[in-house]
């Protein structure tokens, strides 16, 4: 029980037992994805990530806002800005906020968008997140300067980096050092000029290439035709796969359901790896409640993580570390269905009553998503752990009210 200070020293002191180590802190999610650059991270991301039916947006691509999607485990937003004119002014809206210049199509207020990003990361210091920003109407400037650079830190969380072939950060370096959104815009300035763009904005098919962003379902299915290359160069460090269909004008519920499902995503992005040599970093799909996005990026990650550990090329990897969360989605059976409100009524999410939807931490009705691959690894983590992926801050910003047509 005592041991003896040195050979010359009859003092006593008592054995104190050793403090167990810390567990290793996780970076989105995992600590195995610390040591990896964010060139070979998996975010899994939202397509007019402002265009809900919670937000009361007319023929919306997503059921819930952008808020539930990063407290799910999205990492990655599409966002559109626009001028509305009026005393609108700068919105978030889909290329257009009114429909023969009265009707409303939706548009949501940049401030309440960027300031509860801003409220999710404080309240998960060790989650870094891509934003993408299609700018309308030359807004860019206005965006930043009277919106982005009024939410106190914001902008010193951007993320800048030096030349296009220059190795890009860890995950961990970036959250050690706070900058934690890497912050992209295309059809605005010139980033490629010295001074053409904001501080911590970056061009995005500067530093990316995409796929296809306009097929139907048929044309997203076959591998060959949506596994090429559209904007950007093959040189560059990050693959954007927009990985959803339209049917005509207006997203879909049922093809977002069918492509969203893990086994989709899973071979068309191995398909996608051998034909362009290039594994996928942002995912963007359309209703990202339906499906298995966000648990695709997981398992994505965890493979990739499990590679750089056994020192071999990602695409041979098998071992499968062990992760801190496992996030929840919606089943599609369960999914809020689509409606209109009055002008003096509030956007609410009503669920089907053929189910029972579980609820989490918080309240919202959550399930593991329906594709029979996840759903028995997902059924006892139901509810994030570990970073636990909470909303706390108050919401600054109510829905709009729509106009049916």
């Amino acid at each position: 029980a005592f041991a003896a200070l040195g050979t010359n020293d009859n003092r006593l002191v008592p054995n104190l037992p050793m403090s167990s180590p810390l567990p290793p802190l996780p970076c989105n999610g995992s600590p195995a994805l610390c040591n990896l650059p964010v060139t070979s991270v998996v975010f899994p991301g939202v397509h007019n990530a402002m265009s809900s039916q919670a937000d009361g947006f007319q023929a919306p691509n997503n059921l819930l806002g952008l808020e539930d999607a990063l407290d799910a485990g999205i990492r990655a937003v599409q966002l559109d800005s626009c001028d509305c004119g009026g005393s609108l002014g700068l919105q978030m809206c889909h290329g257009e906020c009114f429909f023969l210049g009265f009707i409303a199509l939706g548009y949501k207020s940049p401030l309440t968008t960027f300031a509860n990003i801003k409220s999710f990361l404080d309240d998960n210091p060790r989650e870094v997140i891509v934003i993408d920003l299609q700018v309308n109407d030359g807004t860019l400037d206005a965006l930043y300067y009277d919106v982005l650079d009024t939410i106190p830190g914001f902008t010193d969380m951007m993320y800048q980096h030096p030349r296009r072939r220059d190795p890009w950060p860890t995950l961990g370096t970036l959250i050690e050092s706070n900058e934690r959104i890497l912050f992209f815009q295309h059809n605005g300035n010139n980033c490629r000029i010295e001074g053409g763009c904001p501080p911590g904005v970056m061009g995005t098919f500067h530093h990316m290439f995409d796929t296809p962003w306009d097929l139907d379902e048929d044309g997203l299915m076959d591998y060959e035709r949506s596994c090429t290359k559209n904007r950007g160069l093959l040189t560059a460090q990050f693959m954007l796969s927009n990985h959803f269909a339209d049917e005509g004008l207006f997203p879909s519920l049922e093809i977002s359901e069918n492509v969203n499902q893990i086994s989709v995503l899973r071979d068309r992005h191995e398909y996608c790896r051998e034909k362009l040599g290039k594994e996928v970093n942002v995912i963007v799909v359309d209703f990202w409640s339906l499906g298995g996005v966000i648990q695709y990026a997981q398992e994505e990650n965890d493979r990739r993580a499990g590679a750089v550990a056994l020192g071999t090329n990602t695409t041979e990897a098998v071992v499968t570390p062990q992760r801190t969360t496992l996030s929840p989605t919606v089943r599609p059976s369960e999914a809020p269905s689509i409606i209109s409100t009055s002008p003096s009524e509030i956007p609410s999410i009503v669920f089907t009553p053929s189910a029972s939807p579980s609820k989490d931490t918080q309240g919202r009705a959550v399930s593991v998503a329906s594709d029979p691959v996840i759903s028995a690894a997902s059924a006892q983590n139901t509810v994030t752990s570990g970073a636990e992926y909470k909303y706390g801050s108050a919401r600054l910003g109510a829905c709009l009210p729509m106009i049916t047509f």
